[in-house]
């Protein structure tokens, strides 16, 4: 029984090298992402490039932490308001510039209608493919150290 397992393992191994990875190697998007122990796989830490699509080429930028969008620092000073929004791939956006993105509109658009003395923060935790279990272990282990005033689960497929 034993040695039938062990070959059950090995031609699953055969099989899904055979078959290779569920997207093209090289693959803009993807080559960009790594692996990750919490959530699976995250941005790149620090990483930048140039993607090109739908005719469009712009500067793409993961932060130190492998998301997109700038740093934020973890503890929040007095007079910010914090919104964390996490998604996949429609929120990662990997097709715009990031000043494109929702949460940079969300951001300036708050601070433009902000009174002088409350800034918003607007911090996008989306990454291709995560669904709510990446989602619900982001915000566990990182996610609630920025200590966001309020959490926006974006499930576009239904989740």
């Amino acid at each position: 029984m034993g040695l039938g397992i062990l070959l059950a393992f090995i031609m699953a191994e055969l099989g899904a090298r055979w078959l290779g990875p569920p997207y093209e190697i090289g693959d803009q998007v993807h080559r960009n992402h790594q692996c990750d122990p919490v959530v699976g796989w995250r941005g790149i830490p620090n990483h930048t490039t140039t993607i090109t699509m739908y005719d469009r080429t712009y500067p793409m930028v993961w932060n130190s932490t492998g998301m997109r969008g700038p740093d934020y620092p973890v503890k929040k000073e007095s007079g910010i308001f914090r919104i964390l929004i996490l998604g996949d791939s429609m929120m990662e956006a990997v097709e715009m510039a990031e000043a494109e993105t929702s949460a940079k509109i969300l951001e300036r658009t708050l601070n433009e209608q902000a009174s002088p003395n409350l800034k918003f923060e607007v911090i996008n935790g989306g990454i291709f493919a995560w669904g709510p279990p990446q989602e619900l272990m982001y915000f566990r282990t990182e996610g609630k150290l920025y200590q966001p005033a309020a959490r926006i689960d974006v499930f576009p497929h239904g989740g």
